[in-house]
C-alpha cells in the first residue's frame, strides 16, 4: 500500500486534475486548496512547475528565494502585494497563478475572496525550465490582451529582467536590465531595481 501511494501521481494524491484535462471555470474554482502551483488556460489545466522529466509540480529553491526578495520589494510600496498562490482570473475561461502581483491603490483589479477579478497593474513571473517558453508567449498575450500595465520577465540563470510596459494597447520592451544596465519602474517609485533584486542572489 505505501509502495502504491508513493507512485501515484502528485495530483491523484491531492484530489486535483491531471495536466492538461479540460475544466470548466466554475469547476476550477471549486477545486479543493492546494500548495501546488495550478493554472487553468482556455479551460485546460496547467502545472507550469511540473514536467515529466522531473516528476515535481515544485520550483526550485533558488527560484523561490528570488521570487520572495521580489515580494519583499514590492511590499514596501503604496498598494498591495501578492505572492503565488493567488489565483488571477483573467478572462471567463483562464485563471493564472503569478509569481508576484502588485496592485495599485486605485487598482483595476478587483480584490475578491477567493481570487483576483481582471489583472493587477505589474505582473511578474520568474523563469523556470518548465515556464520559460509559457510566460514569454502564452501568459504574455494574455497579460496585454487583458491590461497588464507592466509585465516583469525575471531569468534568474542569466541574471537580467526583461521590462515591459503599457504603450498604445500592448505591452513594449522598456529594455533588458542587467548589472550594467539598471532601472526604475514606470508603475512604482523605486529605482535600482536590478540590483536590489540580484544583489546576493
Amino acid at each position: 500500500m505505501t509502495e502504491q501511494i508513493e507512485h501515484q501521481p502528485f495530483w491523484e494524491a491531492e484530489g486535483l486534475p491531471e495536466p492538461g484535462a479540460r475544466l470548466a471555470t466554475e469547476a476550477y474554482m471549486q477545486l479543493p486548496e492546494t500548495h501546488i502551483a495550478m493554472e487553468l488556460i482556455d479551460n485546460v489545466v496547467v502545472y507550469p512547475h511540473w514536467s515529466r522529466l522531473s516528476m515535481t509540480p515544485a520550483p526550485l529553491l533558488s527560484h523561490q528565494k528570488l521570487v520572495g526578495r521580489i515580494f519583499n520589494l514590492l511590499s514596501q510600496q503604496p498598494g498591495t502585494t501578492y505572492i503565488s498562490p493567488v489565483d488571477v482570473r483573467v478572462n471567463t475561461t483562464t485563471i493564472l497563478q503569478p509569481d508576484v502581483v502588485w496592485l495599485a491603490p486605485d487598482s483595476q483589479s478587483a480584490e475578491m475572496e477567493t481570487h483576483l477579478q481582471g489583472v493587477p497593474e505589474l505582473v511578474v513571473e520568474v523563469l523556470s525550465l518548465g515556464t520559460a517558453r509559457r510566460d514569454k508567449q502564452d501568459k504574455f498575450v494574455l497579460y496585454e490582451a487583458n491590461g497588464a500595465k507592466e509585465y516583469w520577465i525575471v531569468d534568474a540563470a542569466n541574471r537580467f529582467i526583461d521590462v515591459y510596459t503599457h504603450r498604445d494597447d500592448t505591452l513594449t520592451l522598456l529594455g533588458t536590465f542587467d548589472e550594467e544596465h539598471d532601472f526604475q519602474s514606470p508603475q512604482l517609485q523605486i529605482t535600482h531595481l536590478y540590483s536590489d533584486l540580484f544583489a546576493t542572489v
